[in-house]
């Protein structure tokens, strides 16, 4: 009843687990859009001046992946729509500060059972967590699946932290811990003789 008294066209950006995001530019919404998490239930609903529903953008899933789609071009606002989608999507990427040169773009890795990864998290979207791991002369990059990964606090789970991230039993079970954990675990088992104290 309000969106027909309101005589605009509004887009409703919904997200798993979010309240729903409502603009009335549709290039705000293409950029809510590329910044919602990739989840099969996330999509865009579109309400038209009469109060009518329609489904705008959704999230699909083809083998096992899962993609965002784009409005129809003969949909309303969709040229600005997919505009600021795309420029959005741009900004993000130079913001993974990933190389620039495609000879210098390492290829993602998936975690490897018993191997233990230490480094930043550089993007958390959806269910793919991706950590820039250095061993000092070269950086890769590993794609987890947030569903694998046990963690304790979900502060952790921001860009731009330092975290160690094992995996004793399975590829598909990751033990998210502080990065500093690493080293202090490391201290706390040397050997009494090296200067240890003991109780």
């Amino acid at each position: 009843m309000q969106a027909a008294q309101s005589g605009v066209t509004t887009y409703h950006v919904n997200e798993k687990g979010q309240a729903p995001q409502v603009y009335t530019d549709a290039g705000k919404a293409g950029d809510a859009w590329q910044k919602a998490a990739l989840a099969p239930t996330s999509n865009v609903i579109m309400k038209t001046p009469d109060g009518r529903a329609k489904l705008y953008a959704a999230a699909g899933t083809e083998k096992g992946q899962v993609y965002k789609d784009l409005p129809f071009d003969n949909m309303p606002g969709a040229s600005e729509f997919k505009q600021s989608f795309k420029e959005s999507l741009e900004r993000s990427k130079a913001e993974l500060s990933m190389p620039t040169s495609q000879a210098d773009m390492p290829a993602l890795q998936r975690p490897e059972m018993g191997k233990e990864y230490t480094g930043k998290f550089i993007d958390v979207k959806g269910t793919r967590v991706m950590q820039a791991v250095s061993d000092g002369n070269k950086t890769v990059f590993i794609e987890h699946n947030r569903e694998n990964l046990q963690i304790n606090h979900s502060e952790l789970m921001r860009p731009g932290k330092d975290v160690t991230v094992r995996y004793p039993f399975s590829a598909n079970v990751g033990i998210v811990r502080e990065g500093l954990e690493k080293s202090m675990r490391a201290h706390e088992h040397a050997p009494k003789a090296f200067g240890g104290m003991s109780r």
